[in-house]
C-alpha cells in the first residue's frame, strides 16, 4: 500500500524550519473510507498541504483548523 510516505518527507524537508506544520493522521474509519487508518496529510498554516486523508471531502476543514492559532491538534477533530 503506498501511504505517500515519500510525497509527505519532501514536503518536510522542504518546510523543515516551519514549526507550524500540523500532521493529521486517520486512527479510526466506519464503513467505506477513501483512505484506511495510517493515512497521513501535512498541513502548512498558510493552507499549502501535503498527502489526503479522504477524497477531498475533509481536507478543507483540515486546512482550515490547521490555520487557527488556537488549535490543539492532539485534540482537533474534523467535522464530517
Amino acid at each position: 500500500m503506498n501511504l505517500g510516505l515519500r510525497e509527505l518527507a519532501t514536503f518536510l524537508a522542504e518546510h523543515k524550519n516551519d514549526r507550524s506544520l500540523v500532521l493529521a493522521v486517520v486512527t479510526a474509519t466506519e464503513g467505506s473510507t477513501y483512505r484506511k487508518l495510517g493515512g497521513m496529510m501535512l498541513i502548512r498554516k498558510n493552507g499549502e498541504f501535503a498527502g489526503l486523508i479522504s477524497g477531498g471531502c475533509l481536507e478543507g476543514d483540515l486546512v482550515e483548523q490547521a490555520s487557527n492559532d488556537d488549535v490543539d491538534a492532539s485534540e482537533s477533530t474534523p467535522s464530517t
